[in-house]
């Protein structure tokens, strides 16, 4: 199995956003998923069931609008200032306590036993300061790649992978996740990903538009969406897949970390499609360097090692979920999902 390897040339800066002038056209293309329809101002006073959704709806509309004030506001902000202001009110959200706090205190304990109970409160801070740095850096996402703030180890490894042919590129969620969009896609290399919405608006309007942006081709995780990745990959080309996922109830079905494997859990998808297609598997993560700073790592090509395996998908999805693990475990604090349940 693969690690990052450091390489000692100078990294490299994404400076620039995808420009649609210099995408590729030959392969297919992607619409965002539409929104809700709204349902008619009748429906409030219908009664029973429609009127109880016609309620969630509107009520979950009004979030949005908030959301969309403060995206504006933030937005306005120097990088470096949102992102601080979204830290110090991740560790207000610490400090208050609860059933979270409490679940990302005994998730640090389970994945790192090593770590002594003295240190796991000044991580479960710093994971309330990451999440708030990630929400507050959203709006301004595209002025810190312009602005030369996220940088690249191993894109010679990615460049050496297409030119075999397709690619997948396998990550999780960490520090901030976002910016791996730009750092494939700013010469105009397409990149598709398999994005599941939000189902709350106020969340989706903003990811969905931050990601287009940013120069990511969404596909949804059906089974259109699946046969869309098979024509891309098939086309020669690249397919980003996140394969650390919770549910909509916050429990952690991938990596496994010992536990048995989901069957359902994008991890078997990518082995399967690997070996379908013949795809370079490209492990990435990122790394916070600073307030609104951050490196893109892309790994070794991973070997997969499930060919004379009795279930070579599980084999190869175990491999993948190592490789995951360990930069999950490196880098606990900057674990999106850490207060999911495990």
């Amino acid at each position: 199995m693969s690690r990052a390897v450091r390489l000692p040339d100078p990294a490299d800066p994404v400076t620039r956003l995808p420009d649609p002038a210099t995408r590729d056209r030959s392969l297919p293309p992607t619409t965002v998923p539409p929104e809700p329809p709204a349902p008619p101002l009748s429906d409030l006073l219908a009664g029973g069931e429609r009127a109880a959704a016609a309620r969630g709806y509107w009520r979950e509309w009004r979030k949005a609008a908030v959301a969309e004030v403060l995206f504006r506001l933030f937005s306005a902000l120097p990088p470096a200032l949102a992102s601080n202001l979204g830290a110090r009110l991740g560790r207000r959200r610490a400090a208050r306590g609860g059933a979270r706090v409490a679940r990302a205190a005994a998730n640090i304990r389970r994945i790192r036993p090593d770590i002594p109970d003295a240190a796991i409160p000044a991580l479960v801070a710093r994971f309330y300061e990451n999440v708030g740095r990630v929400y507050a850096e959203t709006p301004v996402l595209h002025r810190v790649v312009r602005d030369g703030r996220v940088r690249i180890e191993g894109r010679e490894r990615f460049e050496a992978a297409r030119a075999l042919g397709p690619v997948i590129l396998v990550g999780a969620h960490l520090a901030n996740w976002e910016f791996f969009s730009p750092v494939f896609t700013a010469k105009g290399e397409r990149l598709f990903g398999l994005v599941d919405p939000p189902r709350a608006l106020s969340r989706r309007r903003i990811i969905m538009r931050v990601r287009t942006r940013l120069g990511l081709d969404p596909i949804l995780p059906t089974r259109a969406g699946l046969r869309q990745i098979v024509q891309v990959l098939e086309a020669g080309g690249t397919v980003s897949m996140f394969c650390d996922e919770s549910d909509h109830q916050a429990r952690i079905l991938a990596p496994p970390f010992g536990r048995p494997l989901d069957p359902a859990a994008n991890l078997l998808r990518v082995a399967r499609l690997a070996r379908r297609s013949g795809a370079t598997l490209l492990p990435w993560h990122v790394e916070r360097t600073g307030p609104a700073r951050y490196t893109v790592w892309i790994q070794e090509p991973l070997e997969l090692p499930g060919a004379g395996a009795d279930d070579p998908a599980t084999a190869d999805a175990l491999a993948i979920a190592a490789v995951l693990e360990a930069r999950i475990r490196e880098n606990i604090a900057d674990w999106y999902m850490l207060d999911n349940r495990l």
